[in-house]
């Protein structure tokens, strides 16, 4: 891209270790018909050769600029680049990802007509089949657009699965740098640490009912599937957080906003039990250096706390819950930590190794 041509979106890849998938990313950005980009690798200390790839695009894009870091996790990957970002707008991508045709055209013409400060559009689910090196569809998450209000539609969006990730957003990077929104060190919810940031402050949003972002699923190596050994903390930390959000907004008590009401606290519940499930998971992990009494007792601490049980019995109505989580629920209320670790040592048994049977008897 010529020197002078402007910049107008700047597209932030946080890197450690994924060579095998980064071609495939960068080839995704490059063919896209919206040339105003500046693409912004931040190498976050990956040993894997991964700067091979990088190093190579450079010298056929211009577009294409890298940054090392110490490897100091993907939330400082993503604050360096957003202090180097000289585009209108902002969109993060990570680099075991893809995007579709037109996500920056067609997402810029609205922001651009809307004077958005952030633009959500759709997400398309994938498992990756290492055996083949193949991509299956598992689903899709939408936007829906039939309320205008992000705040009154907040709770769709979230039951939807589109409030937490950063990668389904095109951000105008003027109101992130404005209110110094920030990417914490935390080992897993950096994304919704720093949307919760964004929410506090985020009044206009625009939506895009198409799907424009490929998110693949991996059977290992993510920090949903590791053992994280502060994720009680972390999540801690994302419940004070979610509330302060919720308490910025003022939302009122009275019988005219009773629905909107319900469906936040709703929000407030589900992500609450989603982190108790994850936490207890997380201590029965089979990668977990505690000894097995160790790990009994973080469990019963957690199942006998007042405040777990207090919340157990105000359940908000209408709430759905899956079978699993209503088998986990149970197990909760009932203090049952044998059933907790079962269900916990079955569920990883299931990942690590039926779902590695079922690929290589497919492949």
């Amino acid at each position: 891209m010529p020197n002078d041509e402007i910049v107008k979106i700047s597209i932030i890849i946080p890197l450690y270790n994924a060579k095998k998938y980064l071609a495939k990313c960068l080839d995704s950005i490059l063919q896209q018909d919206f040339r105003a980009l500046e693409i912004i690798i931040v190498d976050d200390g990956s040993t894997d050769n991964s700067s091979r790839i990088y190093l190579e695009y450079e010298q056929k894009d211009t577009r294409i600029k890298h940054i090392k870091t110490e490897n100091l996790g993907s939330g400082n990957a993503r604050n360096v680049g957003l202090q180097n970002a000289a585009g209108k707008y902002t969109f993060f991508c990570d680099p075991d990802d893809w995007v579709e045709n037109n996500i920056f055209s067609d997402n810029y013409k609205i922001a651009e007509e809307t004077n958005a400060d952030a633009v959500f559009f759709g997400v398309n689910n994938y498992f990756y089949n290492a055996k083949n090196n193949t991509y299956s569809l598992s689903g899709k998450r939408v936007v829906n657009k039939e309320n205008p209000s992000f705040r009154e539609q907040y709770a769709d969006l979230y039951f939807e699965g589109l409030t937490n990730s950063v990668w389904n957003k095109l951000y105008r990077t003027k109101f992130l740098k404005d209110n110094e929104f920030t990417f914490p060190s935390y080992a897993q919810g950096q994304d919704l640490s720093f949307n919760l940031q964004v929410y506090q402050k985020l009044v206009k949003v625009a939506y895009n009912t198409n799907c424009y972002y490929n998110y693949v699923k991996y059977s290992n190596h993510t920090a949903i599937t590791r053992y994280i050994h502060d994720k009680t903390e972390i999540y801690n930390h994302l419940n004070r957080e979610y509330a302060a959000m919720f308490a910025s907004w003022n939302i009122p008590h009275d019988a005219e906003h009773k629905a909107q009401q319900t469906d936040i606290q709703k929000v407030l519940f589900d992500f609450w039990f989603k982190a108790i499930c994850s936490q207890l998971r997380n201590i029965f992990h089979f990668d977990s250096p505690d000894s097995h009494k160790k790990k009994i007792l973080k469990c019963k601490e957690i199942l006998n706390n007042p405040e777990v049980q207090q919340k157990l019995g105000k359940i908000p109505n209408n709430l759905q819950f899956q079978k699993k989580d209503k088998l986990y629920l149970f197990f909760i209320k009932h203090k049952l930590h044998i059933g907790i670790q079962f269900e916990t040592d079955l569920r990883q048994f299931a990942k690590q190794y039926l779902v590695g049977l079922y690929t290589k008897i497919k492949g």
